[in-house]
């Protein structure tokens, strides 16, 4: 387990590296940030996995952090797949208008999937959009992150050979490198880090079509972004006790050591939520030095979570235990996202219900406020108590 984490830390660490040309993004969110998702399709999906919201909210538990996602399935930076409705123009007109209403501080644009599919004939006009796009953001002053399309994933028969479709997007990820580099503004490298995920966890399968990013591809994405950002690594979280409670080594946790008549008592907290996502399990690696001969049982809040022996927890052990509250962070995520989608893009979305929905909007409003305290009562990283005793005493 423990050489798994550190694998998975190197190929995160990959994932974000920063290649030749590339503006080194390392700057965390602040606390007040209103952060805004803008895209196509694996902008608007991200709001079913929430991986990449979750991740980068947790590590604010004292702030107030937003999120809103304006991505819309089949869109391009020209605002194409954008329809008309309930007081809203169609098209770039919409994007303009959402976007501008929502005031953020921080912009991640993530476009030219769509606009691969023209080959390199069409690369000249992406970036005269793009730089249209942006010189439209720049009144807002908005930190932007541009963000390159992700990697055509080849999945065989029946599905299209992607060859010649990622050598596009390999240019189009390089166009909008470079008009992030004109620009000083940050980029960070989707497709280099899905294609290294490819490359690294062969077997694995990262997309529902080749093109779109299923669970694993936006655990992915969400490791990659949190990464760029600049935030700690959960593998770095470790913490190496005695036997007798004489604490030798701790990383990125808090701890409090207490020795009893039974074995060892231990309160533990992470510096943020851990978050499982199909990667792997975030926690700790647990070492207790000195133990007797024999097996001794790990209890977390009163449960057990596993037994082993004493050489092997004087190896080191790797502990998941706060990853509950993690996941239910995210569904609470995920649930509010589905109440913004349906205030943003609301079903009956057209002119002939324009009175039917205009009293529909304040109900939105308040039960995403609803859910946005709860969820900022969830960030708060708890206190675990852990127990490690004899076998014979673990009763």
């Amino acid at each position: 387990m423990k050489h798994f984490i550190v694998f998975l830390a190197l190929l995160v660490f990959h994932s974000g590296t920063v290649r030749a040309g590339e503006k080194r993004v390392r700057k965390e969110l602040a606390d007040t940030d209103r952060v805004l998702l803008l895209g196509g399709g694996f902008i608007e999906q991200e709001r079913l996995h929430c991986y990449l919201e979750t991740r980068l909210l947790r590590h604010h538990p004292r702030g107030q952090l937003l999120f809103r996602n304006l991505g819309w399935g089949g869109d391009t930076v020209r605002g194409s797949a954008r329809t008309g409705g309930f007081e809203n123009p169609q098209g770039f007109a919409r994007l303009l208008k959402e976007v501008t209403q929502w005031k953020p501080t921080v912009i991640l644009v993530g476009y030219g999937m769509n606009e691969s599919f023209a080959g390199a004939k069409g690369i000249d006009v992406f970036v005269k959009d793009y730089r249209s796009l942006l010189d439209k953001l720049a009144p807002l002053k908005s930190r932007l992150i541009l963000l390159a399309p992700t990697y055509h994933e080849a999945l065989g028969p029946p599905h299209p050979d992607p060859t010649e479709h990622n050598k596009s997007l390999q240019s189009y990820a390089e166009a909008i490198r470079d008009l992030a580099q004109k620009r000083d503004v940050e980029f960070i490298n989707l497709f280099h880090a899905m294609k290294t995920a490819k490359a690294t966890m062969p077997g694995r399968i990262f997309t529902t079509n080749g093109i779109q990013p299923n669970e694993l591809g936006y655990a992915v994405i969400a490791r990659t972004v949190e990464k760029a950002l600049g935030y700690a690594s959960a593998s770095d979280w470790h913490f190496t006790v005695s036997a007798k409670g004489k604490v030798r080594e701790q990383g990125g946790v808090k701890e409090k050591v207490e020795a009893t008549k039974r074995g060892l008592r231990l309160w533990i907290q992470e510096p943020v939520v851990p978050v499982t996502d199909p990667l792997a399990k975030e926690g700790l690696v647990l070492r207790v030095t000195d133990l007797a001969d024999g097996m001794h049982v790990l209890t977390v809040g009163g449960k057990e979570v596993l037994r082993a022996t004493g050489e092997a927890w004087g190896r080191g052990l790797f502990i998941a235990a706060g990853n509950p509250d993690g996941e239910k962070l995210r569904q609470a995520v995920i649930a509010k996202n589905e109440l913004f989608y349906r205030r943003w893009r609301p079903f009956n979305d057209h002119s002939r219900h324009f009175d039917f929905l205009r009293g529909d909007f304040s109900l939105y409003d308040k039960a995403i406020a609803d859910r946005e305290r709860a969820i900022q009562d969830m960030l708060a990283p708890r206190w675990h108590c852990f127990e490690i005793v004899p076998l014979g005493k673990s009763k």
